[in-house]
């Protein structure tokens, strides 16, 4: 049976979709953080399955320090903060950076997010954040 170069085209860009296929991740826990009255910190104890992310969002003003600092169970969690602008993080606070520690001036007013995630499968993890 022959291929009309049409049918090898499709084959072709099929294949290609299977290998340019890239691991997203699905939504866990999207929840704002509010400070106990009178704190300037927080502690959330939480778990995050493999292949989701929690999402922590945390409203800053420009100048404000803050320190964030993650722990877990078994060493696999991090997480990274993403500026007001929804397009830059903060340096050095990325999954890249297998961020567990950030501590800053905040350059922008506005919402931050915190978002965690495994660093390999299901992670149990314990969320430090602090704002002066």
């Amino acid at each position: 049976m022959k291929l009309r170069s049409f049918d090898r085209l499709t084959i072709l860009l099929f294949v290609l979709m299977l290998g340019t296929v890239t691991v997203t991740f699905a939504e866990g826990v999207r929840k704002r953080i509010k400070f106990p009255r009178g704190s300037t910190s927080t502690v959330i104890n939480n778990a995050v399955l493999r292949d989701e992310i929690d999402q922590y969002i945390l409203n800053a003003r420009a100048g404000q320090k803050m320190k964030v600092d993650i722990s877990s169970i078994e060493d696999n969690a991090s997480f990274q903060i993403t500026r007001p602008d929804k397009t830059q993080l903060l340096p050095g606070a990325g999954f890249d950076d297998d961020a567990k520690h950030w501590n800053g001036e905040l350059p922008d007013s506005g919402d931050y997010t915190i978002e965690v995630a495994p660093t390999r499968g299901n992670a149990t993890y314990r969320l430090k954040v602090e704002i002066r």
